[in-house]
């Protein structure tokens, strides 16, 4: 079927940690852990999956959940404590232009879209470095659906969305900035665009030399690709 179709594609790339965004309960991997996920969310019910969730962390190091106050249904937090130094992973989902969770007016501005990206990007950005806590000797990982395509703006005059990702990933490595990815499901499917699905990096983690981010082609089920996002992975080490 074509959760079978995704876990061929997970057990080929063979990372340590999957975040996994628009996901369901009845996914499953051999030899992960789900140690941590996001609980559920009226906005994100399917007929089909009705325990879907908006993210899920996976992990076949050693790992243990960390609880999530500020925002449980769209944000998810391990710490992996294998090896010499712990790294607490971040999984996340914010908001996009037409996200109704906060702005339930029907045609949303875009200011007012920009305002509700801001405020939630604020609110889980602080708890984020609440999570991490000992950035001198922890590493640290943020990923998930960010739904835009940079993070990187050189002038902080710039517009309100601008300022505030400048803010929250102050002092992060934005490994995935402008990389580019062929979405399945788009018109010009062929053609590459900046992904909006991010990893950002902090305490020491870095790419592995001779390494860069990479993009695979989404798996398809009945000749149909079964996600609209593409996947990106990184090696990395301190």
């Amino acid at each position: 079927d074509f959760e079978e179709a995704f876990r061929t594609e997970i057990y080929g790339i063979d990372a340590d940690v999957w975040i996994i965004t628009e996901t369901w309960l009845s996914f499953s991997l051999v030899g992960y852990q789900l140690v941590a996920e996001t609980g559920q969310a009226d906005d994100l019910i399917h007929a089909k999956r009705p325990f879907s969730r908006w993210v899920a962390i996976w992990s076949r190091l050693k790992a243990r959940k960390l609880e999530v106050l500020s925002d449980p249904e769209r944000m998810a937090c391990i710490r992996v404590e294998e090896g010499n130094r712990p790294v607490v992973i971040v999984g996340t989902v914010l908001p996009w232009g037409g996200d109704k969770r906060h702005a339930p007016q029907k045609d949303a501005t875009d200011d007012a879209a920009s305002a509700d990206f801001c405020q939630m990007l604020q609110v889980q950005s602080e708890e984020w470095r609440h999570l991490w806590s000992t950035p001198d000797s922890t590493g640290f990982c943020v990923a998930g659906d960010f739904n835009q395509q940079s993070l990187l703006f050189p002038n902080p005059q710039g517009n309100k969305r601008h300022a505030c990702i400048n803010q929250a990933f102050k002092g992060l490595d934005r490994l995935t900035n402008n990389m580019k990815v062929v979405y399945p499901k788009a018109p010009s499917h062929l053609n590459p665009h900046p992904t909006i699905d991010h990893i950002c990096v902090g305490g020491g983690l870095k790419l592995r030399d001779g390494t860069t981010p990479t993009t695979w082609d989404v798996p398809a089920f009945g000749g149909t690709a079964i996600t609209d996002h593409a996947g990106v992975a990184v090696d990395l080490t301190f």
